[in-house]
């Protein structure tokens, strides 16, 4: 398989209400763009919220993209 050195791991869930849960981010706003583009072409949300797990580029380097999307940040 490819691994890039940017990688990281993210959670994507849709409740019952619609809502897409996503916990973590990408790295960097490129990859963040494509996870929310796919987001919305797939799963339709309703609401977005995302949530940081903790405050290293990994867990928070797409909040710039997150917040101009629309999503509520935590």
């Amino acid at each position: 398989t490819d691994r890039d050195f940017y990688s990281s791991n993210v959670l994507v869930a849709k409740m019952l209400d619609g809502t897409v849960v996503i916990v973590s981010s990408p790295f960097e706003n490129l990859g963040t763009q494509t996870l929310m583009d796919w987001v919305a072409k797939t799963m339709k949300p309703k609401k977005v919220v995302a949530i940081n797990t903790h405050f290293h580029l990994d867990g928070t380097g797409g909040n710039e993209i997150y917040k101009k999307m629309g999503a509520e940040t935590w």
